[in-house]
């Protein structure tokens, strides 16, 4: 089988949900709960904050909280009625004249994995049998352990933005997690492109000016992850722009750059919705 379409049984169960309607917007209320009950907090006197997201101006409440160590912030997405992250100051550690930690760590790689799993499944609920793959991140630097989660893209071709991921951040100092983020969207079905992959890069190479121009890389086929029925195909070019420079020598050269075109381009009707 594709791996595309390859999935555990519990995210095809999950899955077989797509049917029952979008899950409605929850209130700030609804989400200050969300962080009480998810970590056995009070959240009164402590006002929420409006973020921007990819759906609303305040699409996100936040919520920070004084703690010892520094505050910790707590983002839950109103569309999706869920917790998106938490964030804690990291604790100090000390590096030598080399930039070499010096610091004793208190928790080797192996430990802290156990650590981000066990609170991964803590904090995810039923979700966390949702992710097939967890990796382990060179994000975080010396003294952090970075773990991610995902589930390969479903559908054919395969579509990204249907499945979730999560990632955690454990301190080897002191084996604090200092960050825990999820994103888990609205389950749906996977909506066939009337548009094809080479459809898209034909329209997007004609937007460029270049007929033949072909993609720097393999095209991305985003499904929304909100329920909204939006689908879009990513495709990218790059071309080369030339500059006349003075070198050290005082002589006059031309110099090639790198420049990215990335469209994004309607699935369903082939308008280019999007150009950075």
């Amino acid at each position: 089988m594709r791996r595309g379409i390859v999935m555990s049984l519990s995210l095809a169960m999950w899955l077989a949900a797509a049917t029952a309607p979008a899950l409605a917007r929850i209130t700030v209320d609804e989400a200050r709960s969300i962080v009480e009950k998810t970590f056995g907090i009070s959240l009164e006197g402590v006002e929420a904050q409006a973020e921007r997201g990819p759906v609303a101006e305040d699409q996100r409440a936040v919520f920070r909280v004084a703690a010892a160590d520094g505050p910790v912030k707590y983002t839950v997405d109103l569309e999706l009625g869920s917790l998106l992250s938490y964030d804690r100051p990291s604790p100090d550690f000390q590096v030598d004249d080399r930039g070499q930690v010096t610091t004793p760590f208190a928790v080797d790689r192996a430990t802290a994995r156990e650590i981000a799993l066990a609170e991964a499944r803590r904090v995810m609920g039923p979700a966390f049998e949702l992710i097939t793959e967890w990796r382990e991140s060179a994000l975080g630097g010396p003294v952090a352990f970075t773990l991610r989660g995902g589930t390969p893209a479903i559908g054919d071709p395969p579509h990204v933005g249907l499945t979730p991921r999560a990632s955690v951040v454990v301190s080897l100092v002191d084996g604090s997690i200092t960050r825990f983020g999820q994103f888990i969207p609205i389950a749906a079905d996977p909506i066939p492109p009337k548009i094809s992959k080479d459809e898209a890069v034909k329209i997007g190479a004609e937007r460029l000016g270049q007929p033949d121009a072909k993609p720097d890389h393999e095209p991305t086929l985003y499904q929304d992850s909100y329920g909204r029925g939006e689908l879009t195909w990513m495709v990218r070019f790059v071309t080369l722009i030339e500059q006349k420079e003075i070198g050290p020598d005082g002589k006059e050269r031309v110099n090639r750059y790198p420049v990215g075109h990335l469209y994004t381009i309607d699935a369903l009707t082939g308008e280019i919705v999007k150009e950075e």
